[in-house]
């Protein structure tokens, strides 16, 4: 079995649009500064950790 990433989202200009990605802090600490945790942003209609 071959691992192609050619058609990875993450790396895929064309099929990036087609698929949706999430932020999964599961790392002890995060090491992602996408102020997804960052309570400072937040809306009271979300519901995001941090």
């Amino acid at each position: 079995m071959t691992l192609s990433i050619e058609k990875h989202p993450c790396f895929n200009d064309a099929s990036r649009h087609s698929f949706g990605r999430i932020h999964l802090p599961v790392a002890p600490k995060c090491n992602i500064q996408c102020n997804y945790c960052n309570r400072k942003f937040d809306c009271l209609n979300e519901n995001r950790p941090g």
